[in-house]
């Protein structure tokens, strides 16, 4: 748990700088201000490293069999039937450890 306080430290500090004014300057004299575009995609995608820590350890806390269905299914969307075709297991099998894996990561980032 030490390592995630310094962590979250690391993390306040860091958005309160990009949140300053000194750092908005820095990135209009450097030209890295986003343009309205870029701004609403980035505004789509909003995790902090505190929360994908947490969500890493979740994906630590699964079974090999586990990580790779649902990294297969949900990140690479292959289907159950040619995981568990690849893995040698009915696909009842399959789906009963996606559901696992999804029960286990809901509880761990509760």
């Amino acid at each position: 748990m030490e390592d995630y306080e310094i962590v979250k430290k690391k993390t306040i500090r860091h958005t309160r700088y990009v949140y300053s004014k000194d750092s908005k300057q820095k990135l209009k004299y450097y030209g890295l201000v986003p343009d309205e575009k870029t701004e609403i995609q980035a505004n789509k995608i909003t995790l902090s490293i505190s929360e994908l820590v947490e969500l890493k350890l979740a994906m630590e806390s699964l079974s090999d069999h586990e990580l790779m269905i649902v990294h297969r299914n949900i990140i690479g969307n292959e289907t159950l039937e040619s995981i568990s075709k690849q893995l040698n297991i009915s696909i009842i099998s399959v789906k009963r450890k996606k559901k696992a894996a999804i029960t286990k990561l809901r509880e761990f980032l509760k």
